[in-house]
């Protein structure tokens, strides 16, 4: 008779077990494998939570704002009103030196929108009158 007629238990490992070993072993593994599992779903949930972080761009931006020292908050304003200043200078350019073309194009410019002007208020007056 060979070994396995003679003996009923199942061979695990190249051993014999007897179900009772079995189910220990089945039992030992399992809570292994859960460790395994508790241990992979903390590692995966705390870098969820990284992530989440660093791609939440709002409340990163506040924080950084937070930090910035009142000293260089002092010195944007100051950039801020500078550049702000400079922005109204250049919208007004300096008049023309007299004498020079351009200072008589721009008196010719002048002349032409004040006779625009009288034409306006001269017709704006014509047509109250024709509406009486």
């Amino acid at each position: 008779m060979t070994e396995s007629q003679g003996d009923d238990r199942p061979v695990v490992d190249g051993t014999r077990a007897t179900p009772e070993e079995l189910r220990a072993e089945v039992e030992r593994l399992s809570d292994e494998r859960r460790q395994e599992v508790e241990e992979l779903r903390e590692e995966v949930g705390a870098s969820v939570h990284e992530l989440a972080e660093r791609l939440d761009v709002p409340s990163r931006a506040k924080e950084r704002i937070r930090t910035v020292p009142p000293a260089v908050w002092a010195g944007a304003v100051a950039v801020v009103a500078a550049l702000v200043a400079l922005g109204f200078r250049r919208r007004r350019p300096a008049p023309p030196a007299p004498g020079t073309a351009a200072a008589r194009r721009a008196e010719a410019a002048a002349r032409r929108t004040e006779a625009a002007a009288r034409r306006a208020k001269a017709t704006a007056r014509r047509t109250k009158k024709a509406r009486r």
